[in-house]
């Protein structure tokens, strides 16, 4: 079994974009990789241990993000579009929008708030207090995301 997640996170500290191509399955997984798996002259499995250990790893890496930068940012833009693309047709065939969305949003934003609130203000002893910074960390994301979601990106490429 190949583990994308690791391989994406041994490239994602030289290229979060070729890295964001390879976490998920998408077109241009196959493509991405298997350039990666030639430039590296290795197998896939093989690939976390291989990049990590290679002196030219940065700029093998930014040789595939220059040559597939615009596959990759023009699949983001894609599931972005089908993400809100899913919402509008699902308003056009019932009439009305899916409130689930919403709520999910809200709790996510809320929480965002209750968790900052929560780090500012409140007093923990040394062994708890990295649990709750993981916490605030992915509530983080989770707002960004919904953000993102709302009112678009802000990489406009």
């Amino acid at each position: 079994m190949i583990d994308y997640e690791k391989i994406a996170a041994a490239i994602a500290k030289y290229s979060p974009l070729v890295a964001s191509g390879i976490s998920e399955m998408n077109p241009v997984l196959g493509t991405v990789l298997m350039a990666i798996t030639r430039a590296f002259n290795t197998d896939i499995p093989s690939l976390p241990s291989v990049i990590t250990a290679d002196p030219d790893a940065l700029s093998k890496i930014k040789s595939i993000e220059d040559q597939y930068h615009d596959d990759l940012i023009k699949y983001q833009v894609q599931d972005r579009e089908d993400a809100r693309n899913r919402e509008l047709k699902l308003v056009q065939l019932t009439g009305k929008r899916d409130w689930v969305l919403d709520v999910i949003a809200f709790i996510v934003i809320l929480g965002f708030f209750v968790m900052c609130t929560t780090v500012e203000f409140t007093h923990m002893d040394s062994s708890d207090h990295d649990v709750l910074y993981m916490l605030a960390g992915q509530m983080t994301a989770g707002f960004m995301m919904v953000l993102s979601y709302y009112f678009g990106s802000s990489n406009k490429q």
